[in-house]
């Protein structure tokens, strides 16, 4: 499993100019099984702006969503939202196409980015839930001033009221899709 994760890890879907040094252009989005966490899909860096990536994760049912990052602000921004839309506010610092990767896919998603050094990285490491408007679960972020380790426990079942990945899946009218690549 070691060498299909170092070269899968080498790949990207989406390559910008400074990924072109290290990735080679790739066209996997797996989703890897564990016993103990469940079905956990990878994204890497900018692939999270694409919302069809993480639909192709939600689509293999993934649970949890990890994307490793170097963000730096190049893409999304913080959430700008009005505070008395949700139960609960959005944490500080909460990011907006990371919030949008966990909602759109039905899947938790945690981020793990660096922080600091000359290329100024945006930290704010975290982990984005399935329904931070309502108050079922909280999003949790870390600072962009320090390291910061986050320790997070959660269940990846919902009750069954709760608009879940079948819901979402089933809800998509497949038909009509587009492929976006003929071969």
């Amino acid at each position: 499993m070691f060498v299909y994760l170092s070269w899968f890890f080498s790949q990207k879907t989406h390559l910008n100019k400074s990924d072109r040094k290290w990735a080679k252009p790739g066209s996997l989005l797996p989703v890897f099984e564990t016993q103990e966490l469940g079905k956990i899909g990878v994204l890497l860096g900018e692939d999270a702006r694409y919302p069809e990536a993480s639909g192709v994760l939600a689509v293999k049912r993934a649970d949890i969503i990890a994307i490793p990052s170097a963000w730096h602000g190049q893409y999304g921004g913080e959430m700008e939202i009005n505070k008395e839309i949700s139960v609960n506010k959005y944490p500080k610092g909460s990011m907006v196409t990371w919030d949008a990767v966990a909602i759109g896919a039905q899947a938790y998603t945690v981020i793990a980015n660096y922080i600091g050094t000359e290329k100024g990285y945006l930290g704010r490491s975290s982990l984005y839930t399935l329904d931070p408007l309502y108050g079922l679960d909280q999003p949790i972020v870390a600072s962009k001033e320090k390291e910061e380790a986050l320790v997070v426990k959660f269940k990846t079942l919902q009750s069954d009221a709760w608009f879940n990945q079948e819901r979402l899946i089933h809800s998509r009218k497949t038909t009509y899709f587009v492929p976006l690549v003929h071969e």
